[in-house]
């Protein structure tokens, strides 16, 4: 009796039900969809609701197809190795299976082009930063694919496991106007963003193409028009970053301190939002925590979990370095 891993009806099994699956909650042919995929039985069982992507399913399809190529052909040599016929069978399966795993790579899909900009963006120093606007999956993928042929680094290219700043500004430009989006993008230091107008709606359209007028009007922005996007060029600014391990002599008022930062600038914060902290009142410590927003204009404000008592000190619980002390002006 065959073993379970030898088993060509159990691997075909495996094909069968992952290519059902692989088809997604609906089954389209020539982009239309048609009627229900089976997917839909699983879409919303635990484990199998978090996967990210139905090409998974694609693996799966890919590895038992494979396992049954090579029982087969294992079949094959088996039964067939006396005659000329299975010689010539086995031979030829063989030499499909060389064609098949030749190492030339093969397009599964036509990916974009360099940038229209591509001249401008080769010319700028090589660790300038780029930003594209909208923030989207579909401008984000494509700015990732053209980083490859300018070099330079992008702001907001596609990621699967995005930081918060990026979750944030994901929001913000979801929300907000294009211009406060553009200015941000600016404040972490975007010496060149493009504006792609063919991926706004007409309202959206309209707004982002006043922010650029805006933008060129303010004299330090230089703009660039061509296919449909535009590309705003300006001075790049170094982004004011916070860590919470390097916080110092801060000064309380009850449960809030400021961390100072340049007026009409915004300071964004790097690691973690919440740093473990003691509170020490002469010999007696009682264990904290300071909360640091993300971002904030002019500097962030932060804030201990409860209100300590005045003349406290503040020190960083896992290194036992003093950020700051309560009640006391500089």
């Amino acid at each position: 009796k065959d073993s379970p891993e030898t088993d060509l009806r159990l691997w075909a099994a495996i094909a069968g039900v992952t290519f059902l699956f692989a088809l997604g909650p609906s089954v389209h042919v020539l982009g239309r969809p048609l009627f229900p995929g089976p997917w839909r039985l699983l879409m919303h069982v635990p484990v199998f609701s978090s996967m990210r992507g139905l090409f998974r399913w694609d693996q799966w399809f890919g590895l038992a197809i494979a396992a049954c190529a090579v029982l087969s052909l294992a079949a094959c040599a088996r039964h067939f190795r006396p005659s000329l016929v299975g010689r010539s069978v086995i031979a030829l399966l063989t030499l499909l299976l060389a064609i098949d795993i030749w190492p030339q790579p093969i397009a599964a899909s036509a990916l974009p082009g360099p940038s229209p900009f591509q001249d401008i963006l080769v010319s700028l120093d090589r660790d300038s930063i780029v930003a594209v606007y909208p923030f989207e999956r579909k401008t984000s993928e494509r700015a990732w694919v053209e980083q490859l042929f300018h070099g330079r680094r992008v702001l907001n290219g596609f990621q699967s496991f995005p930081t918060p700043i990026h979750l944030w500004l994901d929001g913000v430009s979801q929300t907000r106007p294009p211009a406060e989006t553009l200015a941000i993008y600016r404040e972490l230091g975007a010496a060149a963003i493009e504006v792609d107008l063919t991926a706004l709606p007409p309202g959206r359209r309209r707004e982002a193409l006043d922010a650029c007028a805006a933008l060129q009007a303010s004299g330090d922005v230089r703009r660039v028009d061509r296919k449909g996007r535009i590309l705003l060029l300006s001075p790049p600014r170094s982004p004011l970053l916070v860590d919470p391990l390097a916080l110092r002599h801060l000064h309380f008022d009850g449960d809030l301190a400021l961390v100072p930062g340049p007026q009409g600038r915004l300071v964004f914060r790097l690691r973690s939002a919440a740093l473990p902290v003691l509170i020490r009142t002469g010999s007696a410590s009682t264990a904290s925590v300071l909360r640091i927003p993300l971002v904030g204009a002019g500097g962030l404000t932060i804030r201990l979990d409860g209100v300590p008592p005045r003349g406290a000190h503040v020190f960083d619980a896992a290194r036992g370095v003093e950020i700051g002390v309560v009640g006391e002006k500089p």
